[in-house]
């Protein structure tokens, strides 16, 4: 994902746009993710869940409220890690 991406998503302005700190959210989020999910292939960059979820953690994150995330999105981490686990069952 990129940093315009999710600034759109966010419906940051134009001067709203902190590039250094938006990277920094998507670079931290797709950690995270990666280790929530349990796998480092996880494609960020295709429209899909993986790159719903990773939106919205980075909104959370943004927002300082990171600790609400699992909690409130427990259900979409899980269907997620199944289908991780079921597209390739050596790598979950």
């Amino acid at each position: 994902m990129t940093t315009k991406e999710l600034a759109a998503y966010l419906h940051y302005s134009h001067d709203e746009i902190d590039q250094e700190a938006l990277q920094a959210a998507i670079d931290a989020g797709e950690a995270n993710l990666k280790n929530l999910i349990g796998t480092d292939v996880i494609d960020f960059d295709e429209e899909g869940p993986a790159k719903d979820l990773l939106k919205n953690w980075c909104r959370y994150y943004l927002n300082n409220a990171i600790e609400y995330f699992t909690a409130n999105f427990k259900q979409e981490i899980s269907a997620l890690q199944f289908k991780v686990a079921s597209e390739d069952p050596g790598n979950a």
